[in-house]
């Protein structure tokens, strides 16, 4: 499940993350910060782990 996990949401966002720092870098338009790479991807990491959470905890109200 964690591999399915990392493939299909953490990847492609982190790649995306770095996308745009890249455009920051090269446009001259912002700072290029590693830490901002990291706590985005900490961030939704965290995000989808309480939204997990959440969705056992009250299932009656999910809708699938």
């Amino acid at each position: 499940m964690l591999k399915k996990f990392y493939k299909f949401i953490i990847l492609p966002y982190t790649v995306f993350l770095l996308y745009i720092e890249a455009l920051q870098y090269f446009s001259r338009l912002g700072v290029f910060d590693v830490d901002d790479i990291l706590l985005n991807t900490f961030g939704v990491f965290l995000g989808l782990q309480i939204k997990r959470v959440l969705e056992t905890r009250f299932r009656k109200f999910v809708v699938e």
